[in-house]
């Protein structure tokens, strides 16, 4: 995924609830408390 968006393409992600807050807190580089 990352590689993709760093190419500046769109990435469409199917997923649910915390899968999804995983991806965009490690996307974002974001702290669990965040």
């Amino acid at each position: 995924i990352e590689p993709q968006l760093q190419a500046g393409k769109h990435v469409m992600i199917a997923a649910h609830g915390n899968s999804l807050r995983s991806i965009i807190m490690y996307l974002d580089k974001l702290t669990s408390q965040e």
